[in-house]
């Protein structure tokens, strides 16, 4: 049996006029200007092989091919589209419906009719399958209600080729006709696929003639007309035609292999053909029909019926974004009686579909006004009324609908036209979203339109590009272009990110690491921060010249849109940084920003920062007090603040502490800081840190709401974000590493310690470092410094706090029973007395065992005073805040290093006979254990 290519090649020299009205025979080859038909020679169709092939480089795709492509090409056909032509012109029946189960023990009968034959049906064979299930839309009274009927209620006849071709070629041959299309972005595929041509009637000469397309794609006897400005004469109107409204299809519900079943209803037929210009080779678009009306603002009885509406699984009304196309969508909806999807043309853009392409529009910009289009139920469904409270979000902050959206600052390059600068949302699906007022009745004031992005999601204000956005132009263009692959943008491993973080923030030399770990993962969490219900603030706190400001800087500088806020800034203005900026903000020493402001501001600042860990608490009404405004202000997202004594209790138990010291009280002093990362790789690991972000904002959603979300207490709440990013990379040592940075956490989510509680915790380093019988007070009150700095817990930078005095520090271990409630014994060192205390055993064996069970290593015994006795002063740790090096260095001088020696012995056995044979075992039980 002959195939469709061979059935076309024996009539080549019938088919290539048909597609290509001004091709002309050259020997064995036809020759034309290009797919469009005009007169050329670029375009050669071999008449022998039935292969064609297009010359210029330029040209559309496809180039080349057999007779089926060149369907495809010049009448702008998808490739199963362009078979059902080439059969239909042909002659040949297309294959079988099945619109019945047969009875039992029957077959099936099934007939067609070839089109442009008389009616008597051609019967096929037997062979097709009976459907299980009955499809509405195979329900006959379906079908006939979509079928265009003339004024006797009988369906129109298919329409004469020869008038088409006619027609056809008299429009292509004049480029009035030509250019009014083109100015409308329509070319000659729409031409050919829905027979534009030049017609004259009894009033009118040259007009735009068109005939109606059926639901299976076919033209049929009526015709319908437009006015070509310039060229048509006589015209009664800019558009006009006979006989009662019907439905006009553009995209064809019954014209390819299985049904369209969305449906999307336009206001006339130059925006239908705009929409299958562009939509018809779209994959997304395969399932979706186009339909409008021909008479404008009139509905087809047809589309009276509900059964015409109920069997789509969609019905979207695209109308004219104007108070007519909203009145006509709204006689559609009531007709229908089921819910539809209102989609507008975006404002600013102009009102209809044939302006949403000329000003830039894609069909992925539809595909997104479509997912987003809004639901039209209640009164015209059929239901009762209903109203709708707005929910809109915060763009500078958004996760919805399992995207994340981040605003971005384009310049438009118009050529002659200028620049500009115009703000977009790229969504984390690789989509880049305009915005703008939804369309509304007239006299609608401004504060009560609805603002939205293209796709429909609903905002609150105008989306703004943080000032200090951490994306680059080349990092977003790549991610853009990946996204489309389907690929991952990233040029680092996720896993690596962490590590890269902490290398930068390794400028500041923190006394511990895990400072560094949840520095790090708060940065991360920075960047998607909108997926989680609460974020960490970090509390930066140290002594004076430690490097908390810096620390502040270093995290806002890889931080998403990080942005630092000094002690000169107001609380006002303050606010409303963190309200535009999105993403992490520094606070360097709030209490100077505190005491900046006016009572009544500073208090409203204090409290939204107590909520702003929370999205669900975030949101506030700010009172500027100088202009007595009231603003909505947004205050959500992941905050560090710098302190040298705490926040107080409304923000502690929002916190995760991390600790600076300065360098000469770690023993570092002569240390140079390392170096950070360069700035061009700081900006790759931000760009990749954003891509991150973008690429995982789904899947980390989607963990924490799994494992995390809601559970547990406010430690848990603030740290969720930290475990799910940890987990959601896969590294076991730093989720390890993560768990046990919060369990050291837990008890210092309150401001400040209280004295006692300085005190055990110096106590407890002093035991750790081998003084595990006796200690002096001093060397407790040196640690504390060290550990806490001397400003820690200070009102006043003049106050002395209790804890540095010798005296209350005695009264404290004896009364909380860590040292022996006997009185302390006074050696003599440096011609000085020093206070010793007998440490209590079962403290000091509480205190072993808890470092033991940590893995903390603990030093070899030590005598109470071999802190100072031991160590020269110039590499002492406690060396910027002791008092005793002019003794200690007088004395030396004095006697010298034998007498030095001497003292060393003497204390030796001083302690030795103080400690006694029990403590001695006491002690050794420990190192045992230790060993252990």
């Amino acid at each position: 049996m002959r195939d469709l290519h061979d059935l076309l090649l024996a009539r080549v020299d019938e088919l290539v006029p048909e597609l290509l009205p001004g091709a002309r025979r050259v020997g064995d080859e036809w020759r034309a200007g290009s797919v469009h038909g005009e007169r050329g020679d670029s375009l050669a169709v071999d008449r022998r092989k039935g292969l064609w092939i297009d010359h210029n480089p330029s040209a559309p795709e496809p180039r080349k091919g057999n007779l089926l492509t060149l369907i495809q090409a010049a009448k702008g056909l998808s490739p199963e589209e362009a078979r059902r032509w080439a059969r239909q012109w042909l002659g040949l029946s297309p294959s079988p419906k099945v619109t019945q189960r047969p009875r039992a023990g029957s077959e099936p009968k099934v007939s067609t009719q070839v089109r442009g034959t008389s009616g008597a049906p051609v019967p096929e064979s037997s062979g097709s399958q009976v459907p299980e299930k009955s499809d509405p839309f195979d329900n006959p009274r379906f079908r006939d209600l979509l079928t265009p009927r003339g004024e006797d209620e009988a369906p129109l006849a298919p329409a004469s080729e020869e008038v088409l071709r006619r027609m056809v070629s008299r429009l292509l041959r004049t480029p009035e006709a030509v250019a009014y299309l083109k100015g409308r972005g329509l070319d000659a595929r729409v031409v050919r696929r829905f027979y534009l041509g030049l017609d004259d009637t009894a009033r009118a000469t040259a007009a735009l003639a068109y005939p109606v397309i059926g639901p299976d794609g076919s033209p049929v006897r009526r015709h319908l007309y437009y006015e070509i400005p310039g060229l048509t004469q006589g015209a009664p109107g800019k558009g006009w035609g006979r006989g009662r409204p019907t439905g006009y299809w553009a995209l064809p519900p019954f014209e390819g292999p299985s049904p369209r079943r969305k449906l999307f209803v336009c206001e006339g037929a130059k925006d239908a053909w705009a929409l299958w210009l562009h939509l018809h080779a779209q994959p997304w678009a395969q399932d979706l029909a186009v339909v409008t009306s021909t008479h404008g603002s009139a509905l087809p009885e047809a589309w009276k019926d509900p059964l015409f509406w109920a069997p789509w699984e969609e019905v979207y009304l695209g109308q004219d974004a104007d108070p007519a196309g909203e009145e006509m969508a709204r006689k559609v909806a009531e007709a229908a009686r089921r819910p539809v999807r209102r989609v507008r043309v975006p404002e600013g853009i102009g009102k209809d579909w044939t302006d949403y392409f000329l000003a830039g529009g894609t069909p992925e910009g539809l595909r997104l006004l479509l997912e987003g289009a809004e639901v039209w139920e209640g009164e015209v469904a059929g239901g009762g009324a209903r109203i709708r409270l707005p929910d809109p979000v915060d763009i500078q902050r958004a996760f919805v609908g399992g995207h994340l959206y981040v605003p971005v600052l384009t310049l438009e390059d118009r050529g002659k036209e200028g620049a500009y600068y115009r703000t977009v949302v790229l969504r984390s699906d690789g989509a880049v979203l305009g915005w703008g007022y939804l369309p509304a009745p007239p006299g609608i004031p401004l504060e009560n339109r609805v603002l939205a992005l293209d796709d429909g999601t609903i905002i609150r204000r105008p989306p703004k590009a943080a000032a200090g956005t951490s994306w680059s132009e080349k990092a977003i263009n790549r991610f853009l272009e990946a996204r489309a692959r389907g690929a991952s943008a990233m040029t680092v491993a996720p896993r690596d990110l962490p590590g890269l973080i902490v290398r930068h923030l390794r400028q500041v030399v923190l006394p511990g690491e895990d400072g560094y770990l949840l520095a790090a993962l708060g940065v991360m969490t920075s960047y998607v921060q909108s997926v989680f219900d609460a974020v960490p603030l970090f509390l930066v706190v140290g002594p004076p010249g430690s490097g908390k400001t810096e620390f502040a800087r270093l995290m806002a500088e890889l931080g998403a849109n990080g942005v630092v806020i000094t002690g000169q800034t107001s609380a006002a203005t303050a606010a409303r940084i963190i309200d535009e900026t999105g993403g992490l903000v520094a606070f360097d020493d709030l209490e100077e920003v505190r005491q900046r402001s006016g009572s009544a501001e500073a208090s409203q600042l204090e409290q939204f920062l107590k909520v702003s860990y929370k999205k669900e608490t975030a949101v506030k009404s700010w009172t500027d007090t100088k202009g007595m405004r009231v603003l909505t202000l947004n205050f959500f997202g992941v905050k560090v603040i710098t302190n040298t004594q705490g926040t107080g209790d409304i923000l502690g138990s929002r916190m995760l502490v991390i600790r600076t010291a300065r360098l000469r009280d770690l023993g570092r002093g002569g240390e140079r800081r390392p170096e950070g990362l360069s700035p061009q790789a700081l900006q790759e690991l931000r760009d990749n840190l954003y891509i991150w972000a973008m690429e995982n904002a789904a899947s980390l959603h989607a963990l924490y709401r799994e494992r995390f979300a809601g559970k547990g207490e406010r430690l848990d709440e603030i740290a969720a974000p930290l475990r799910t990013i940890a987990h959601h990379l896969g590294d076991e040592e730093l989720l390890a590493r993560l768990e046990e940075a919060l369990r050291r956490q837990e008890g210092r989510l309150e401001e400040n310690l209280s004295d006692p509680e300085v005190v055990e915790t110096a106590l407890k380093e002093v035991i750790r470092q081998g003084y595990r019988s006796h200690v002096a007070l001093v060397h407790v009150i040196f640690q504390a410094r060290k550990i806490f700095g001397d400003d820690w817990g200070l009102e006043r930078t003049t106050d002395i706090p209790r804890w540095r005095d010798p005296k209350w520090v005695g009264q404290i271990v004896r009364s909380y029973g860590w040292a022996a409630p006997e009185k302390p014994v006074r050696p003599r060192l440096w011609d000085k007395q020093f206070r010793i205390m007998r440490l209590e055993p079962t403290f000091v064996e509480r205190v072993v065992r808890d470092f033991l069970q940590e893995g903390v290593p603990l030093e070899p015994p030590k005598q109470p005073l071999a802190f100072c006795l031991d160590t020269p002063c110039e590499e002492c740790a406690f060396l910027h805040w002791c008092d005793l090096r002019p003794d200690k260095e007088k004395w030396l001088k004095r006697y010298g290093e034998a007498k030095l020696a001497q003292k060393r012995r003497e204390l030796e056995q001083e302690f030795l006979a103080l400690v006694g044979p029990q403590e001695d075992l006491g002690l050794q039980a420990s190192t045992e254990e230790e060993g252990d």
